[in-house]
C-alpha cells in the first residue's frame, strides 16, 4: 500500500507537478484495498477514479470490435 502523501509523489506520472500542486493533489489521494476477483470498473461506465497499483496485479478485460473477450494483466 502507498500511504497518503507517500511514495506516489515520486512516480514519474507526477514529475511535472510543483510541490504546491502535489500538496493539493494529496488531499484527493486515498488507499483502497481490493480483494482478488473484485471488479473495479465496467467498460463503458463513467470514470470515477484513477487507480495506481501499489502491490499485486490487476487484470483488464474488454471486448474486441468482433465481440471477442481480450485481457491482459
Amino acid at each position: 500500500m502507498i500511504p497518503k502523501g507517500g511514495s506516489w509523489r515520486s512516480s514519474p506520472y507526477f514529475a511535472g507537478l510543483s510541490s504546491g500542486e502535489l500538496d493539493s493533489f494529496s488531499e484527493l489521494v486515498f488507499t483502497k484495498t481490493a480483494e482478488k476477483g473484485q471488479i473495479l470498473a465496467w467498460e463503458g461506465e463513467p470514470v470515477e477514479a484513477l487507480y495506481f497499483v501499489a502491490s499485486g496485479a490487476v487484470k483488464y478485460f474488454n471486448a474486441s470490435s468482433e465481440g471477442r473477450s481480450r485481457s491482459f494483466a
